[in-house]
């Protein structure tokens, strides 16, 4: 994505760790609120209750006193003074104790306050309380002054009621104090819930912006990740050698699903540099890829952004005053969008761009993700250009050289029938018993001989050369006694190695075996060889030998003077001359290594050689190594098996087939080098099989041998005349059966 909506990211915001981790703390704060205030209203109330108590007391013993006096005053002889006094001074007593629990729970300096006031009420309860005494003192000294309707009980009931009346103003007043701290330990408790609520609403809220940006960094390294996989995809499809078209088309569906875009499009720059094709495009109308141009200057976004050489972004285009002629993406709704170059070699490419209908602010990540697909369309392009030249350069040469070669087989086809003719006139001169030559004559007839001879040598050479360049000769490689194929190199050059004093040595063991075309084997083999000849003298020796180091690698080794490193480097190329006279004065076309070089390139294999003046040359020729696979065809198990047996001496690698038709798949898939068949099978004989054999172009050179119990000769010249190898009799003896598979596989 290249943006990442809050309203889309929010509502998950809930279910978030971080969010509910976040309440735990902001719970346990509110719970201790709440026992905070619990506590507060506990300690008001219980601060409180004690001075309630000694209020209640006063009044309670006030009141008592008063009835206990009035008792005493109807001569109630149960009722003594000192049990009034006793009332009393316990109303005086509590009023003490509530005096000094106010004065030490509140201690307030401010007689205007509530506790003040309580405090003067209750100093007034006192004295109200004393007064009540006294007055009762007094009636109780002058019984005659007292009475109903008298001043003193009049007194009396006045002080009286001027101490209960203050004990009821000390009561309300304590109520009023407690509602009064109870409200205003309530307006604290609100006031720590509102700071409470307040720093879970700016804590929930940063957890909110923390979760959002955790969110967010999250979905970024996500499209960071996706955009860095889809490169690597297109990496990969670009190294596969993907054609330029489909290519294209995979890109601009990438971005477009990668950036979250409504349409993705290539504009190709056109040769004439005013205008952009619309090569490919997603979610544009279909008839306008292909055909579509677009004003490559500076009035349409692309058109700038080539001239500007880097990214351009648009996040509004109904406010975008860069450029004015977008008319193709105003039609379209297209609001916010990102161009960048298609890099190319003199000029760019053309431009990849992207554009969504909605308002979007693309980031850094989404720039280097369309710049870096915008790299790799660039790097293909140039790779397709760069094949396209080299193929035409290619097919250049490819048609230079066949007129080269076919001028080359031409000439030296041509020539080959003037110098036999020459060599033929002057054989006949030379043979000319009627007219016989003078010795100088004589002398001059070979010397023409011997230069036609080696022109003929030449011409022999470049035409082979030229046929196998050119791809006319076909190998036809098959297993090789190699033993066999050195001895007969050299007893071709015996006479000349003999006359020269060199010694000729074999040293290649029997039964080795190598896979090659046995001519042009057999030609590197004699050009080596006649190579040593050549330049070895009296004394030398000359041998061929398998590598024990090198697997398939014959070795051919002379004590003759070996070769300087300048002439080293250069004994393979065909464009530089190397031969040099022999140690007889021989001349050589300086072909032959070149030639035997191609050979075995055309084989696979290598020809190298190491030399060092005064001692001595040896040439490696390496084949590739190659097992001899045998099919084996046979629907009864046991003679497979006991064909395996007898096959297990020869080193080779043994496929079985139960039957005709599963044979032929094997051979198909891979075909054998040998294929050793019974003749009698359920289903497909082997009659049929070599039928299929012979008509199929696959299998048709595949060699066989049909194993039969039937002697009827008519039978065995039938399989014969149908591509068969040879045959085997049954039973199958040793003898008989490994002599006839050697043949095949050396």
């Amino acid at each position: 994505m290249a943006t990442l909506k809050w309203t889309v990211n929010s509502k998950h915001l809930l279910t978030s760790p971080i969010l509910i981790l976040g309440f735990i703390p902001a719970s346990l704060l509110f719970l201790g609120l709440l026992t905070i205030n619990h506590q507060s209203w506990n300690k008001v109330i219980q601060t409180n209750t004690p001075l309630l108590d000694n209020i209640n007391i006063a009044t309670n013993e006030i009141t008592q006193g008063h009835l206990w006096f009035e008792e005493l005053l109807t001569d109630d002889k149960s009722v003594r003074i000192e049990d009034v006094w006793d009332h009393l001074n316990k109303a005086s007593q509590a009023v003490d104790d509530a005096i000094k629990g106010e004065s030490a729970s509140f201690n307030s300096a401010d007689a205007a306050s509530a506790e003040g006031q309580l405090l003067t009420h209750l100093e007034s309860l006192k004295t109200s309380i004393i007064n009540l005494r006294t007055v009762a003192e007094d009636r109780m000294q002058n019984p005659g002054a007292s009475g109903v309707g008298s001043e003193l009980d009049q007194r009396f009931d006045l002080v009286f009621k001027e101490a209960l009346g203050e004990a009821d103003t000390c009561t309300l007043m304590v109520h009023q104090i407690i509602q009064n701290r109870l409200a205003s330990q309530h307006r604290e408790f609100l006031l720590l819930l509102s700071l409470w609520v307040f720093i879970v609403a700016m804590g929930s809220m940063a957890l909110l912006y923390i979760e959002g940006k955790r969110r967010l960094a999250e979905e970024a390294l996500k499209s960071r990740a996706r955009q860095k996989t889809v490169i690597a995809e297109l990496g990969q499809k670009a190294l596969e050698g993907t054609n330029l078209e489909s290519f294209m088309e995979h890109i601009v569906n990438s971005i477009t699903q990668v950036l979250n875009t409504n349409f993705g499009k290539v504009l190709e720059l056109l040769p004439d540099g005013h205008s952009l094709l619309l090569r490919k495009a997603v979610g544009w109308k279909e008839e306008l890829a292909g055909k579509t141009n677009v004003n490559a200057g500076i009035e349409s976004q692309a058109g700038y952004t080539l001239l500007s050489s880097h990214p351009v972004i648009v996040e509004d285009l109904r406010q975008e005053t860069r450029f004015s002629d977008e008319s193709l993406l105003s039609d379209h709704g297209v609001v916010s969008g990102i161009s960048v170059i298609i890099a190319g070699n003199p000029r760019p490419f053309g431009v990849i761009e992207v554009h969504s209908t909605e308002k979007r602010t693309f980031t850094e990540d989404d720039i280097n993700f369309l710049q870096m697909a915008a790299n790799l369309l660039g790097t293909m392009v140039e790779s397709k250009q760069a094949e396209a030249a080299l193929l035409k350069a290619k097919e250049k040469a490819e048609n230079a050289t066949k007129i080269k070669d076919k001028f080359v087989a031409m000439v030296t086809h041509d020539l080959r029938s003037p110098f036999i003719s020459i060599q033929g006139f002057l054989k006949l001169l030379q043979d000319d018993k009627e007219h016989p030559l003078f010795p100088a004559q004589r002398e001059m007839v070979e010397h023409v001989l011997d230069s036609s001879n080696r022109m003929l040598d030449m011409t022999e050479k470049l035409l082979q050369l030229s046929r196998l360049q050119s791809g006319k000769i076909e190998l036809q490689p098959s297993f090789l006694d190699t033993r066999q194929i050195c001895a007969l190199a050299m007893s071709q050059l015996s006479y000349l190695a003999k006359n020269k004093g060199i010694t000729l040595q074999n040293e290649i063991p029997e039964c080795c075996r190598l896979y090659a075309d046995s001519n042009l084997f057999g030609q590197v083999v004699l050009n080596l060889v006649s190579n040593a000849v050549k330049f070895c003298g009296e004394g030398d020796r000359i041998s061929i030998l398998v590598s024990p180091e090198r697997r398939a690698t014959i070795v051919i080794r002379d004590t003759g003077p070996g070769m300087e490193d300048y002439v080293l480097q250069n004994l393979f190329k065909h464009e530089v001359k190397t031969s040099t006279l022999g140690t007889q004065g021989e001349r050589g076309t300086g072909l032959g290594l070149p030639l035997s070089h191609d050979i075995m390139k055309a084989h696979g294999g290598t020809l190298d050689v190491e030399s060092k003046q005064g001692k001595g040359s040896t040439f490696y020729i390496e084949l590739p190594h190659v097992r001899p696979r045998i099919l084996v065809v046979d629907d009864e198990q046991s003679t497979r098996f006991l064909i395996k047996e007898l096959l297990e001496e020869l080193d080779v690698d043994i496929v079985e087939a139960k039957g005709g038709a599963e044979a032929l798949k094997i051979m198909e898939k891979e075909p054998p080098h040998l294929a050793i068949l019974d003749l009698i099978m359920p289903e497909m004989d082997g009659f049929k099989l070599l039928e299929n054999l012979q008509n199929n172009p696959i299998t048709e050179g595949i060699p066989t041998i049909v194993i039969t119990s039937d002697q009827d000769m008519e039978i065995k010249q039938k399989v014969l005349r149908m591509g068969a190898g040879d045959f085997v009799a049954k039973p199958i003896l040793a003898e008989d059966f490994i002599p006839r598979v050697r043949r095949f596989i050396a």
